[in-house]
């Protein structure tokens, strides 16, 4: 996971120069749908090795969604960025209590032998809807370059 995370730092740069921030951090999501995945097979076939590798992309999806938070920051107006900040922190918190309960609440609904499948398909479903979400925002110097 972290191995993931930290090697995506390299290219995280250049693919927001390349495609933008709104489709650099649809991207990222994209790797951790893919890191999800890669998990729900490990799970549905009991391969202990295809787990430990989807945490590559998981991590990686994770680096790249680690911006998004100074990606906020300049989207909105000066006069309410202390709000803002305060709904991204907050954000940070809600999901550090909304993961591992989306993990409890999955556990086991696809059977005993799938026991954690439930936690790689909501890595699905958190990355699907980031995705999407992001497509609708409008960074500045995507704004600045539509007007050229």
């Amino acid at each position: 996971f972290f191995v993931g995370a930290a090697a995506v730092s390299i290219f995280t740069a250049p693919l927001f120069d390349r495609l933008g921030r709104r489709f650099g951090f649809a991207v990222g999501s994209c790797i951790g749908i893919v890191g999800g995945c890669i998990g729900m097979g490990g799970i549905f076939a009991s391969s202990t090795a295809l787990v430990i590798l989807s945490a590559f992309p998981t991590g990686m999806a994770t680096g790249v969604g680690l911006h998004l938070r100074f990606a906020a920051m300049e989207v909105v107006r000066e006069e309410v960025k202390p709000f803002a900040m305060t709904l991204v922190l907050s954000g940070g918190c809600i999901a550090a209590f909304l993961g591992p309960e989306s993990q409890l609440a999955t556990t086991g609904i696809f059977g005993e032998n799938l026991e954690y499948f439930g936690l790689f398909m909501m890595i699905v479903i958190f990355n699907a809807v980031g995705a999407i979400l992001v497509l609708f925002v409008k960074f500045p110097a995507e704004e600045d370059d539509s007007t050229e």
